[in-house]
């Protein structure tokens, strides 16, 4: 409560959207711990491990551990860009966050040094920590019957990643690794955060609707008949 407090009355940018950052920061302390925020916030991860392009080296990625951090990202400037009659919906604002998200992934590097030596693969561990992401920031809804909200940067956000090593099977130098994962998940973020590309968060869930990916009216048999 003490980081929260502190963060919604740090500057007058934060007037406009003191009100919400408390509400939204107030929820998320009381979700903090919980299971459901914790897988909520692995799948995302996980989907976006999925899409980087690893160097040759590296294997896929494995999530060890999600810690959701100490706070969620806070917004300031919001302002409306524009509702149309037919309901779609772009507002835009500032974002800054600074919560310490820190993901535990695994990996296995594949080591060959050349011909005479044997090729071999070593397994890695390391700690992924979220430090600062700052940048502009618009979330759209697109016209009924659409069921989700999309976000995006409008320019590449300013990011700060701590990547430490955790353990090891075997001595070797990080640095090449953690600079290639620093890389990729910088790469990662401009590809699927950035505009054009963008991301979304389902407000109504669809998976055992007839009709997915919008809110649908419902008819019964009878109607149909």
């Amino acid at each position: 409560v003490q980081k929260l407090t502190q963060n919604i009355y740090s500057n007058e940018a934060q007037l406009q959207s003191q009100w919400f950052n408390a509400l939204m920061g107030r929820i998320f302390l009381s979700l903090q711990q919980t299971d459901t925020l914790n897988k909520y916030i692995w799948d995302k991860i996980y989907k976006k491990l999925l899409k980087i392009n690893k160097p040759g080296f590296l294997d896929d990625f494995t999530i060890e551990k999600v810690d959701v951090g100490d706070s969620i990202p806070l917004i300031t400037n919001p302002k409306l860009i524009g509702l149309k009659p037919e309901g779609h919906l772009e507002v835009g604002m500032d974002l800054t966050y600074n919560g310490n998200l820190n993901v535990i992934i695994s990996t296995k590097v594949n080591i060959n040094l050349g011909s005479r030596f044997k090729p071999r693969e070593v397994t890695v561990k390391v700690s992924v920590k979220v430090k600062k992401v700052i940048g502009p920031l618009i979330v759209i809804m697109k016209q009924p019957p659409s069921n989700r909200l999309w976000y995006a940067f409008t320019k590449e956000p300013i990011m700060d990643l701590d990547i430490e090593p955790v353990v090891s099977s075997s001595r070797l130098s990080y640095g090449v690794i953690t600079n290639a994962i620093k890389s990729k998940f910088a790469d990662a973020i401009k590809e699927s955060l950035v505009v054009p590309y963008m991301d979304d968060i389902v407000i109504y869930n669809t998976e055992k609707e007839l009709y997915r990916g919008g809110i649908w009216e419902h008819h019964s048999h009878d109607d149909a008949d």
